[in-house]
């Protein structure tokens, strides 16, 4: 795998049943590259979010291994917060399993990486739940937003489990993604990489409900 660009966080936690409140600063890689995922999705096409939406996608390196290695994510909009959404990200092993926690962010319509401070709820495998406000520093060095540095190759009819889809093909060396406006929330239909695959398998205008209990001023 290439190497990653490492996240900063800063976090102030306060779990719901404890009485003092906790600051952290997390400093690693992600558990896998969700880059192309979290990025606004505008550019992609996506003109709004919807409450009930949600969108599934399977994540798959492309190295050969001895048995088969996906991972899932289901990003879903259950709620609405003064102009902001509550977003959700759930992150499966392909046996189903939840290694890591499930993510609830208060966003603005735009990128799910929360920007320079967002505020987040978590529910841990152990049932915990905590409030944090992730705080990043400014980004240096990051790339320009997409299509910068991409080559649009053309518009193509994609087919994935999700169905089919009118979508926009890019390319920048030996990457590739399609993105279509019908594949909200996110709006990647399909992406590929040397080091991985992603793709779109499910998606539903309505139904998402939340999976993570709100903490105390959380509403």
């Amino acid at each position: 795998m290439r190497n990653r660009s490492m996240i900063i966080a800063a976090g102030i936690l306060a779990c719901s049943s404890a009485a003092a409140a906790q600051v952290q600063v997390r400093l690693g890689p992600r558990n896998f590259d969700t880059a192309i995922l979290e990025r606004a999705p505008q550019p992609y096409g996506v003109k709004g979010w919807t409450v009930g939406q949600w969108a599934r996608y399977r994540i798959s390196p492309n190295v050969e291994m001895p048995v088969s290695i996906s991972r899932f994510r289901t990003v879903s909009v259950v709620g609405r917060a003064d102009g902001d959404y509550w977003v959700e990200l759930l992150d499966e092993m392909n046996d189903g399993g939840r290694p890591t926690p499930v993510r609830k962010l208060r966003v603005p319509f735009g990128p799910l990486d929360g920007g320079a401070a967002c505020r987040e709820i978590a529910l841990y495998p152990d049932s915990s739940v905590r409030g944090i406000t992730m705080l990043r520093p400014p980004a240096t060095g990051s790339e320009p937003p997409f299509p910068a540095g991409w080559s649009a190759v053309g518009k193509e009819e994609v087919t994935t489990r999700a169905g089919k889809f009118d979508a926009t093909h890019y390319r920048k060396g030996s990457d590739e993604i399609w993105v279509a406006s019908a594949a909200g929330p996110v709006g990647v239909v399909r992406y590929r990489s040397a080091d991985q695959d992603i793709e779109l398998v499910a998606l539903s205008g309505s139904g998402a409900k939340s999976l993570v209990p709100d903490v105390e001023g959380d509403r």
